[in-house]
């Protein structure tokens, strides 16, 4: 957190005003001890950024106060992020100042004179639009009224710079501006890049400038492609999935990779045959699709990938085998389900009872993971159950993995309180606990008490006949230290349709109940 005498003193009179009455009966010393031990958050350096760029009435006789540039370079030297939300700012007041500490520029629309934010210790570099405009509007707003935005030379100065380190490209930027974003010669090629976060359905739009962007970020270690399938496509635009996937082989000390679109068919085995060794120094993988396709992508050579999070959209296939293949797996996060917004499946998709069933072979693979901490497993858009489950059985295949410190395992079962008892023996250590089941606690004061000593989350879903005015003493069974646990969730049960099945819905604060279990302990 940053000092408070680092602050204007504009800034630091604010923030006196709302800790005291009378501050012209501070004394310097008692000033001095006042301010001594604050810290301030970043809130207070956008507000010396708003009171610096932006034309508002509001802050107008401060801004207007700031008349010589020893005083506005004071602000600016301060500021280590600064967030631009408007075009209408002041050109001519920081054409030559020096922003000592500036890391981080974010943009969140189209603005005119962006140069004088290009500085040699830039670290982070932000773009996106947060409003809607017609195509036509928006070349139009781009051609007419900010020229420098569209140049590829402006974004090129960005790409320049030594020290930018992050590269993030938001929603809804115009083609043409994201065109000329990544356009690479050999003046501005970004092998300094180690992080770029690229959204929306317009990078994808772009296959050869992204193809040849990515082929010069040399030192990339995180790549992440979010994509949101829903929703109305660009006109002219069209998704090029195999074009992205064939830029990954020059990144060979990629750490981080996630992309949000839908995997299908041969495409990875297609693109990335051969050319696998962008993965061998792969930590943490992200991505979603089809349970064949995902096979192949798990297949590769990713020896030191440690976390996977994974979108299963085949509710009727099994790819905890396919995981099992990588034992240095610690952290696994796996959705089964369909993707209501997937053109393979129909928009009136329902869940049906046990969609997904889970199976011995399943459980017995992931058993071979010796080093899982978390381990969870939620289903999406589905029903997942595992009607054979015994508490017998449930204990001793947890016992496979003893580093375990979260499990959330939201299949329907017909576990009991017993099993809650013996995970806790088994695993004393555990932080978070969430079980999904359709159980009566029946008279809970006389179940036992489990032993977790460091259990900062519990969840148990579709408990039935559970009277919520209760909850405090049952939560008392599960502290130990009441400055663990944090939160106690109950779900309880929804109703059954005229079949006996179990209707699942999205939770509702009429079916939840959490609570503050340190204030329980009290």
């Amino acid at each position: 957190m940053p000092r408070f005498s680092d602050l204007p003193r504009e800034i630091q009179a604010d923030i006196l005003d709302c800790l005291v009455v009378d501050k012209t009966s501070l004394t310097t010393t008692d000033r001095r001890c006042l301010l001594s031990p604050m810290r301030v958050n970043t809130f207070w350096f956008n507000h010396t950024a708003d009171i610096l760029w932006n034309n508002t009435s509001k802050l107008e006789s401060t801004f207007t106060a700031l008349d010589t540039v020893y005083r506005r370079q004071l602000y600016v030297s301060k500021i280590p992020y600064l967030k631009l939300h408007t075009s209408r700012i002041h050109l001519d007041r920081y054409q030559d100042l020096n922003f000592l500490s500036f890391k981080r520029l974010a943009l969140r629309g189209y603005h005119q004179g962006i140069l004088p934010f290009l500085q040699p210790n830039l670290e982070i570099f932000e773009f996106r639009c947060n409003f809607r405009l017609s195509s036509h509007e928006v070349n139009q707003m781009i051609l007419n009224q900010h020229p420098d935005l569209v140049d590829s030379q402006t974004f090129g100065r960005f790409l320049s710079i030594r020290s930018l380190r992050v590269l993030s490209v938001g929603y809804m930027v115009p083609t043409p501006l994201l065109s000329a974003a990544l356009s690479v010669d050999g003046t501005n090629s970004p092998t300094q890049l180690q992080k770029l976060v690229l959204r929306g359905l317009e990078t994808l739009s772009l296959p050869h400038e992204l193809d040849h962007f990515l082929r010069a970020c040399t030192s990339l270690r995180i790549l992440e492609m979010h994509y949101r399938e829903y929703g109305p496509k660009p006109l002219g635009q069209e998704v090029n999935i195999p074009a992205v996937l064939k830029s990954l082989s020059a990144l060979t000390y990629l750490e981080y990779f996630r992309l949000d679109h839908d995997l299908t068919g041969d495409i990875v085995e297609e693109c990335l045959k051969g050319g696998d060794a962008s993965f061998r120094r792969l930590r943490h993988l992200a991505i979603k699709g089809e349970t064949a396709t995902l096979s192949y992508f798990l297949s590769l050579p990713m020896q030191s990938l440690t976390r996977l999070d994974l979108v299963v959209g085949d509710p009727f296939h099994h790819i905890c085998p396919c995981i099992a293949q990588i034992h240095c797996l610690t952290d696994i996060h796996l959705k089964i389900g369909v993707d209501r917004h997937s053109p393979r499946y129909n928009e009136k998709f329902r869940p049906g009872p046990n969609d997904w069933e889970g199976t011995r072979e399943d459980l017995n693979a992931l058993s071979a993971l010796k080093n899982l901490q978390t381990l969870s497993i939620g289903p999406s858009n589905i029903n997942l159950a595992i009607p054979w489950l015994t508490d017998d059985y449930f204990i001793k295949w947890v016992t496979n993995f003893p580093d375990l410190l979260n499990i959330c395992l939201e299949w329907e079962c017909p576990l009991t309180f017993a099993s809650v008892v013996a995970l806790s023996k088994s695993h004393p250590r555990l932080r978070q606990c969430k079980l999904l089941w359709t159980q009566e606690l029946g008279d809970w004061n006389d179940l036992p008490s489990p032993q977790f000593v460091d259990l900062q989350h519990l969840g148990l879903s579709l408990v039935m006949n559970f009277d919520r005015s209760n909850i405090r003493e049952f939560v008392t069974k599960f502290i130990k230290h009441p400055s663990s646990m944090s939160t106690c969730t109950l779900f309880r049960e929804r109703g059954f349709d005229p079949d006996g099945n179990l209707i699942v819905e999205e939770a509702d604060e009429t079916y939840v109940v959490r609570l503050d279990a340190k204030a329980a302990a009290t």
